[in-house]
């Protein structure tokens, strides 16, 4: 699988090569739970999914890849601003097909969450 391929590393603390091998091992777990996960839904509820092969957005599957998933998720935005000594948080809305593949995925809350953090954590900044 093209996905498990280490390339050579110029890391020369051994902890740090561990680290980065057990980070890219859980990476690889969380790409197949999605993949499973989605799929398991649509087939257990007989749906397919529309809008995320590229190229053709008008195919439907049943066996959509993690690539495919993430990539319609492609295009959010988070904005901070600040007027008048007052924070206001936004998030791009999610379209009808993400609502879908986070219900797929049993992450249907994971979107409320996340803005549920960013909203109470305002000071958290891109570093």
């Amino acid at each position: 699988n093209k996905d498990t391929i280490l390339l050579p590393l110029f890391l020369k603390k051994e902890n740090r090569v561990k680290g980065l091998i057990r980070l890219l091992s859980v990476a690889i777990r969380f790409t197949a739970l999605i993949q499973y996960q989605a799929r398991k839904y649509l087939r257990e509820n007989e749906e397919s999914i529309k809008g995320i092969y590229p190229g053709n957005k008008s195919r439907s599957t049943i066996n959509p890849t993690t690539s495919m998933i993430l990539r319609a998720f492609c295009g959010i935005s988070i904005g901070w601003v600040e007027v008048n000594n007052v924070q206001y948080i936004r998030m791009t809305p999610l379209t009808h097909i993400q609502e879908k593949l986070l219900l797929c995925t049993y992450s249907t809350n994971a979107y409320l969450r996340i803005f549920d953090i960013l909203e109470r954590h305002l000071n958290l900044r891109e570093t």
